[in-house]
């Protein structure tokens, strides 16, 4: 009894890791550029779940197998039943096939922690890059600044002119009719 609650338990623990993996792998699906290697180990995982799915058939037929053995020959109950559930069910076959996609997935886990860390550092690099590109661009802001500046005090400065050129010529049109005044007055009394 002892060895069918071990099994279960062994066969539900593989369901889970299986099932987490097709999670992470349905994420990766969604990723644009895994590399290479990632793309190897992604199917060593794959071909590892079919092993441990087959070799969890083979064991679950197998115990078919040994209860009907059991059951119709009864002379063999006085044997030691787990070693002969051990033997039949090839138990041992589905731990190590366990172990491997552990082994497996923690690479996996690396591997993209590694790959994780690249993509940080280009993130990195890219945002130090759009940084001195706002620099350049604040630079020049500010230049255009100091030239709209320069602008708007020529501006004012022509305006000044302008008003000094304003102030001239009113001053001329003064001088002007008082000289047509002093004229006319002069041909008036000559």
């Amino acid at each position: 009894m002892r060895d069918v609650t071990a099994s279960y338990e062994l066969l539900v623990y593989l369901f889970e890791r299986v099932d987490f993996f097709l999670k992470r792998l349905k994420s990766y699906t969604a990723v644009r550029r895994l590399s290479p290697e990632m793309m190897e180990l992604l199917a060593k995982i794959m071909a590892q779940v079919l092993s441990a799915l087959a070799l969890s058939t083979k064991v679950m037929k197998q115990k078919r197998i040994s209860v009907s053995i059991l059951s119709t020959h009864p002379f063999l109950a006085d044997y030691d039943t787990e070693q002969i559930m051990k033997r039949l069910v090839g138990r041992r076959d589905v731990e190590d096939a366990l172990q491997r996609l552990d082994t497996l997935t923690n690479a996996e886990g690396l591997m993209a922690a590694a790959r994780t860390l690249e993509v940080v550092d280009q993130v990195d690099e890219n945002v130090t890059q759009v940084k001195e590109v706002i620099h350049r661009v604040d630079d020049k802001v500010e230049a255009t600044l100091e030239l709209t500046q320069r602008v708007e005090q020529r501006v004012v400065e022509t305006k000044e002119v302008v008003h000094e050129v304003g102030s001239n010529i009113t001053d001329i049109k003064h001088d002007v009719r008082r000289l047509n005044s002093t004229t006319t007055e002069t041909k008036r009394s000559a």
